[in-house]
């Protein structure tokens, strides 16, 4: 594997060290309690996970235990842990990551676990904007977890509970006034 790849490879895993337990935090809904009841929701059913993380989870955890088994096996290292939780895999892989550079194999899973780095690293990304209208500032919110309507925003915009200004017709508010509320 040459040194580029190497590198890559160890950003992977670090990302996977730094974002895998958000995962969790990510995967059930906002407003929740302990027992995953949500209160009363007429007419609506929610589901106590959500499942696309889930099997973002389930994939990222399989894919990082089946390399981390595969590459201990064809370097001779000790067996690779059993847990499968991502942050503690990539530590693992991490650690050893010299080591595997010289099996076989290890191309393929520098590019596979890269690949579905990428795609965590997606997930987490901020690319929401700073300030927009209510129903864009609303929008970024359910994107980190809030549920928050526009009409919420309108009404603490009327009240003067969070600063705005109107452009073109349209109110603009900033999404760090609105997070702050919540």
């Amino acid at each position: 594997m040459d040194d580029w790849r190497l590198n890559d490879f160890g950003k992977a895993l670090y990302l996977f060290e730094k974002l895998g337990h958000l995962l969790d935090d990510i995967m059930i809904p906002q407003g929740q309690d302990v027992n995953g009841s949500s209160g009363s929701h007429r007419g609506s059913s929610r589901p106590p996970l959500r499942i696309p993380i889930l099997d973002l989870k389930m994939e990222t955890e399989n894919l990082l235990a089946f390399w981390a088994r595969a590459l201990a096996r064809e370097v001779g290292q000790e067996v690779a842990p059993y847990h499968r939780q991502i942050a503690s895999l990539a530590a693992w892989m991490q650690a050893r990551l010299h080591v595997f550079a010289d099996a076989p194999a290890a191309t393929v899973a520098a590019e596979e676990i890269i690949a579905q780095a990428q795609l965590l690293d997606s997930i987490f990304a901020d690319d929401t904007p700073v300030e927009g209208s209510c129903r864009e500032m609303a929008a970024a919110c359910r994107q980190r977890g809030h549920d928050l309507s526009k009409s919420t925003i309108h009404r603490w915009v009327h009240d003067g509970l969070i600063p705005s200004r109107i452009v073109e017709g349209v109110v603009i508010v900033a999404l760090k006034d609105v997070m702050s509320r919540l």
